[in-house]
């Protein structure tokens, strides 16, 4: 249970009835950290999900093959679908460079390498090295491997300052650095705004449930959803697929998270959270 829906002080009995739905009603499974969202968390979809006529196991067989795992050649192939600019590819490539080399100084050369792109992948909330920012967007988010990496303008953690009240002009620019398309959803989860919130308020016992809810209508599209995605295409000659969004926001935002992206095809840790 999140202690800011539920206050629950030290020393208290807590109890709470809570009836679950039918297993058809399954969506996913959510695993988060606040404040910095965007590199903590992780979802796990219902396999039996469709998008687009197809299931989300569907997607993955088309990208990476049927058992990537069979032989080294398909694993070298599904490896080969992810973009040379993911810090993880990058990683990769200086490891094995390392090994094949009997050059000392060469070795240093590629962990050099392998620890730039380490510290790249750490951090979800700057783009990796080689992948410029969009200076006429609000946001610029770069699709790779599994993982969406995201910059505000300004830099730092990713909060939408500007966006107080409606309305408000959000432009966002998304780059796709892998060898597949990847696609753009955006959502809104509520707030403060009355008869969606079935938390209701607990500001009174130090809590912050009006501010993020996942209440009776638990989620608006705003972009892409259910399900006219928003397909960017894959990387060609090196240089990212690219599409701009430009989104009119005619409602006030939820304090404790504005907006939520994610790329539907491959959920997992491809989100990007503006608080």
């Amino acid at each position: 249970m999140d202690a800011a829906f539920y206050p629950m002080d030290v020393g208290t009995r807590n109890v709470f009835k809570i009836k679950m739905s039918r297993g058809k009603y399954f969506n996913l499974i959510y695993n988060w950290g606040w404040r910095i969202h965007a590199p903590r968390v992780q979802v796990l979809d219902n396999a039996r999900k469709v998008i687009n006529g197809r299931r989300l196991p569907d997607y993955q067989r088309m990208t990476f093959g049927k058992d990537p795992l069979a032989s080294r050649q398909a694993q070298l192939a599904a490896i080969a679908k992810i973009g040379e600019m993911a810090p993880a590819k990058r990683m990769w490539r200086a490891f094995r460079d390392a090994l094949g080399t009997d050059d000392p100084l060469s070795v240093l050369d590629h962990l050099e390498s392998a620890e730039a792109a380490f510290d790249d992948w750490k951090d979800r909330t700057k783009l990796p090295a080689g992948v410029e920012r969009d200076p006429n967007a609000d946001l610029t988010l770069f699709y790779v491997n599994n993982t969406i990496y995201g910059e505000i303008h300004g830099g730092g953690i990713p909060v939408l300052n500007e966006w107080k009240t409606r309305p408000q002009r959000v432009t966002v620019t998304l780059l796709n650095g892998d060898h597949f398309v990847h696609g753009y959803a955006n959502v809104d989860f509520g707030g403060n705004r009355g008869w969606e919130n079935q938390f209701q308020s607990t500001l009174s016992e130090r809590g912050a449930g009006p501010f993020f809810t996942f209440g009776r209508v638990h989620w608006w599209p705003v972009a892409g959803g259910p399900w006219g995605l928003i397909d960017i295409p894959p990387v060609a000659d090196g240089v990212p697929g690219r599409h701009r969004v430009v989104m009119d926001f005619n409602f006030d935002p939820a304090r404790r998270l504005r907006f939520y992206q994610f790329d539907p095809y491959y959920h997992d840790v491809a989100v990007f959270s503006i608080h």
